[in-house]
């Protein structure tokens, strides 16, 4: 559904992302690749403009089919994206072993940004380890103007939360 829509608002926008969540079950699917495969070519979607988010939980469960299938998406032109990225306890592993292109810094982060100076300095930090990793960063959970400020002046291009709009199924 969400290819489908996307290839909808695809000949009406010129740069987009859709961003659709992983479950552990699809990732672990020996079919998954070919099903997003032909799911692109019926809709006429580009692959970029496919994000699939994944969980550090969707990854432990056969980090060898894991990464064959994440290797397989990345080849296809599709963005990977590591999901909550801050909450796992090997997230930084991950970005070794995985071909993210994206981390997605967990909203747990950023709602005490404005009285909580150690989650400022994560955040900040978070930022500059991916840039100099070649990683872009969403950071999730922005809801007011001051937390959009704050990762702008850190250099986030991408903030996802209720002040821009709320999930879709």
């Amino acid at each position: 559904a969400a290819i489908e829509s996307a290839a909808k608002w695809s000949k009406s926008v010129e740069q987009f992302k859709i961003s659709v969540n992983v479950s552990p079950l699809q990732l672990q699917c020996s079919k998954f690749v070919e099903q997003i495969r032909q799911l692109l070519t019926k809709h006429g979607l580009s692959p970029t403009n496919l994000e699939l988010e994944l969980t550090e939980g969707s990854l432990i469960a056969d980090e060898i089919i894991a990464k064959a299938t994440l290797s397989e998406l990345s080849k296809l032109g599709v963005t990977l994206s590591l999901d909550d990225f801050g909450t796992g306890y090997a997230s930084f592993n991950y970005l070794k072993k995985f071909p993210f292109d994206v981390i997605k810094i967990d909203k747990s982060f950023i709602e005490n940004i404005e009285n909580d100076f150690t989650d400022r300095e994560i955040v900040t930090s978070v930022i500059h380890v991916a840039k100099k990793l070649n990683l872009a960063v969403t950071v999730e959970g922005i809801e007011t103007p001051q937390q959009e400020n704050f990762i702008i002046e850190q250099g986030c291009e991408i903030g996802q939360g209720f002040l821009y709009g709320k999930p879709m199924s």
